[in-house]
């Protein structure tokens, strides 16, 4: 049984590195939102909505904290970034 529990540890935490590394391959629905680093890199974080609305109602909310805003359609893994109005000023 210790064995067997252990075996368990090592694939539970196999499997879930790759989860989160092919993260894309498994969300099929919805649409995320993440913010854009400097770098035009994605922070680690973000949101999952379910639909068009309330994407750009939270694509909104985060611009005003933030400079830019990538917002991607899980469907057809397009994704548009937005700028801020004090980043286009510049």
């Amino acid at each position: 049984m210790h064995i067997m529990a252990g075996l368990l540890a090592d694939f539970m935490i196999e499997g879930s590195a790759y989860v989160n590394a092919n993260l894309d391959d498994f969300t099929w629905r919805g649409v995320d939102v993440h913010t854009v680093n400097d770098s035009g890199k994605r922070c680690g974080w973000g949101y999952s909505c379910r639909t068009m609305e309330a994407t750009m109602k939270k694509k909104d909310e985060l611009l005003e904290k933030y400079l830019e805003v990538a917002v991607r359609d899980n469907t057809t893994r397009r994704e548009i970034i937005y700028k801020s109005k004090e980043k286009l000023g510049k």
